[in-house]
């Protein structure tokens, strides 16, 4: 490692090389470099052979590509395929090891340890240092205190272990921290003759997040076109620091809605804990995130079913991917409308499961409240349609009974009709479905929006009042026909955002498509001058003000963001725009509150610690197991709900297949209820269940935590939720979990 040149050890991905393509030379060998990264560890070499060649006598190809024998016609082909592998590892003399949480949060107390290996047959003297750097989410440096040096002689073969007491900082993302160990002694080779001193340096990240988060408590978004006045009062219970509320006020300005995420959005993505396909999916297309996208397509083959079909989680050993027509429809077309493009393989394959579910060649049933198999077979005609798949005899499998759909069928009806020429009395059937929708419509004089009745809100389906009226903007938005009602229709769907974004991800990913495509064709205006942020103490315009904030825009064309702690002696802001354009604003109130009493909205959780293993009957200690039990009940059936419960930093959740995982642990582990699991997720800091559906009732989640880290930890609340109808949660509050050494 670096020749004995003091070569810092930072580089520690598991993944050293994957080569898909590797070309053999005449003599079918090939020599491939594989560069080695920082770690001390062992490592696996694997070559996989797969080649398609002739059978022996029928023109088999050599290793040069040449062939010989009789003519094609009439020869076998016959793949071949082999495996071979090796284990290499690498180490040196001294060796430093972290023991520290790749995961923390603000204001824990963590015991800092490292390990310190002397893998020589001498003694060795060693000096050891640790330093700390955290950085704030402004980007500023914060300090950490200076830690102790320490002193120490190891054996030979030894790994004693150190640790210092670090408190996190309060508002830092993340620690930067770098260790090294020098000897000290008269170092000796194996031989008996000098050695230059062994020493090692190690340097790694810890990331940061907070117990209580910064949100959004309120948010306004307009367009500028005249002063605009938001009382502002920070919410009660808020933390503060220093005596100043967490927060303050944050006033975006775009010169147009589209050609990028709106911050709002794009803090509600950026914050989304949960992992499905489709959310996945979506964030990338909410995001405009290319390299998002492209994990997301390299993700999604294990999770086509074998019809073509996605599923949203994908396969376990126990249970194969059952793929879902409804998400499929929806990630063929929401990538379409968004610009991004499905590798043409996997693009047809679901298309192809796709077009068996129409014409009833592939089954898929699924728990639904209401009959729903032609409101899921006309999404599934629309996706086709956007690529030439879809044909008009497929219709024959629907009842036409458009006055009777949920508007998200209606709008899949309209867009069906566009697209296919063909179909019999397609103009009758066009006037209709504008007709019934506009008949759905209200609002007032300046906003427009789809009614929310009960019986248009098919949360099962993904689907939602702010998903339909972001769509229904985006049809609007591509037929003269709506153009009038087109400004209202914006008004009313920005009017429905709340905290700075929609309700779920499908709805956020669908606006974002819709404002872009609005932003493409009706918002030319170039924005000039500058706009200005003011705090006044009342709201007449003589009140007292302090000094404004202000964007230039022949500086920042693009926009930017004006940041406002919460002000004392003020309670109104006013923004006001000088200059030609009409700029976009988006007003947010930034507040962290923390859960003080459970809340109950739908559902109703709570938490208990059972000890499996403990060490000390009066405290919990590192090395102990802890089964959490986890109890939910609820009055309604639903699908598609997550349980996210908060782990302390550094702890692992067993049964998750590693050879070290304890069976006895687990041997009294229970579940309790008649949920449908879909998935387990063992994220760093929380684990996750999903149910495909959650019955009414009352249901037990356990799993079992070993507890690898000391100190004092906070953790945020354990939390329910209904992912497609976020309005219906509930949450516990959780203490602070101290871990003794």
């Amino acid at each position: 490692g670096g020749g004995g040149l003091g070569h810092t050890r930072e580089l520690f991905d598991t993944l050293l090389l994957w080569s898909p393509r590797v070309r053999l030379d005449a003599r079918g060998q090939a020599l491939i470099d594989v560069p080695l990264n920082d770690a001390l560890t062992s490592f696996r070499l694997v070559a996989v052979a797969d080649a398609l060649g002739e059978a022996p006598g029928d023109g088999a190809a050599d290793g040069s590509g040449a062939r010989s024998g009789p003519a094609a016609a009439g020869r076998t082909a016959r793949h071949r395929f082999g495996t071979g592998s090796a284990r290499i590892r690498t180490t040196q003399d001294l060796q430093l090891l972290s023991a520290l949480p790749p995961q923390v949060r603000e204001a824990d107390r963590q015991d800092a340890r490292l390990t310190v290996r002397n893998t020589t047959s001498r003694p060795m003297q060693v000096r050891v240092v640790l330093k700390g750097q955290a950085v704030g989410a402004d980007g500023r440096p914060q300090p950490l205190p200076e830690l102790p040096t320490r002193r120490l002689t190891i054996e030979p073969g030894g790994a004693p272990e150190l640790s210092w007491d670090v408190t996190v900082p309060l508002r830092a993302v993340r620690i930067g921290w770098e260790a090294s160990a020098e000897e000290t002694g008269d170092g000796r080779a194996s031989g008996g003759g000098p050695a230059a001193p062994a020493r090692d340096r190690l340097r790694w990240s810890q990331k940061v997040n907070p117990v209580v988060p910064e949100r959004t408590q309120q948010a306004t978004l307009r367009q500028l076109d005249g002063p605009v006045r938001v009382p502002i009062e920070p919410p009660s219970g808020a933390l503060q620091d220093a005596g100043v509320p967490r927060g303050g006020l944050w006033v975006d300005l775009m010169p147009r809605l589209g050609g990028g995420t709106l911050a709002g959005l794009r803090q509600w993505f950026e914050a989304y804990p949960y992992t499905c396909l489709e959310q996945q999916a979506s964030a990338a297309i909410g995001l405009r995130d290319p390299d998002r996208w492209e994990k997301v397509v390299n993700q999604l083959p294990p999770h086509l079913d074998e019809d073509g079909l996605a599923a949203y989680f994908p396969p376990t050993a126990d249970e194969p991917a059952r793929g879902q027509d409804r998400l499929t429809a929806y990630l063929i077309s929401s990538a379409h409308a968004a610009g991004f493009e499905w590798p043409a393989a996997l693009r047809d394959r679901m298309l192809d499961g796709l077009e068996a579910f129409v014409e009833g060649r592939v089954e898929r049933r699924t728990w639904s409240p209401m009959p729903d198999l032609d409101v899921r077979r006309l999404a599934a005609i629309e996706a086709l349609s956007r690529h030439g798949r879809a044909r008009a005899r497929m219709l024959d499998t629907l009842r036409l009974q458009p006055a009777r759909w949920p508007s998200s069928a209606l709008i899949d009806w309209l867009q069906v009709l566009r697209r296919m020429p063909d179909i019999p009395q397609r103009q009758f059937h066009l006037d209709e479905a504008s007709r019934l929708l506009r008949a759905r419509i209200t609002g007032t004089a300046s906003a427009l929006r789809l009614a929310s009745g009960e019986g248009d809100l098919w949360w099962w389906l993904m689907d939602s009042a702010d998903t339909n009226g972001a769509r229904l903007l985006l049809a609007a938005i591509d037929d003269p026909a709506w153009h009038d009602e087109l400004p209202r229709l914006l008004a009313g769907h920005l009017a429905a955002q709340r905290r700075g974004a929609w309700d779920t991800t499908t709805a956020n990913a669908w606006t974002t498509i819709a404002l872009a495509r609005h932003a493409a064709r009706f918002e030319a205006v170039p924005v000039g001058g500058r706009t200005a942020a003011t705090l006044r103490a009342g709201l007449t315009p003589d009140a007292a003000a302090a000094s404004p904030a202000s964007l230039d825009w022949s500086a920042t064309p693009q926009g930017g963001r004006l940041t406002l702690p919460w002000p004392s002696g003020a309670d109104t802001m006013e923004v006001r725009h000088d200059g030609p354009g009409r700029p976009w604003l988006l007003v947010q109130t930034r507040a962290a509150v923390p859960l003080t009493e459970p809340v109950r909205a739908g559902y109703t959780v709570s938490r208990e610690l059972i000890p499996v293993q403990r060490r000390d009957p009066q405290q919990w200690s590192r090395g102990d197991l802890v089964r959490v039990r986890l109890t939910v009940q609820t009055a309604q059936t639903r699908n598609w709900v997550v349980v996210n419960d908060p782990l302390p930093p550094g702890a692992t959740v067993l049964g998750g297949g590693l050879a070290r995982d304890s069976e006895i642990a687990l041997r009294e582990q229970r579940d309790v209820g008649s949920a449908w699991v879909a998935f387990d997720e063992r994220a760093a800091n929380a684990f996750r269940r999903y149910f495909e559906l959650l019955p009414r009732g009352r249901h037990v989640v356990e799993y079992t935590v070993r507890l690898n880290q000391s100190g004092d930890f906070g953790l945020p609340p354990t939390r329910a939720e209904a992912m497609y109808q976020p309005d219906v949660y509930g949450e516990w509050p959780n203490g602070v979990w101290t871990v003794r050494p």
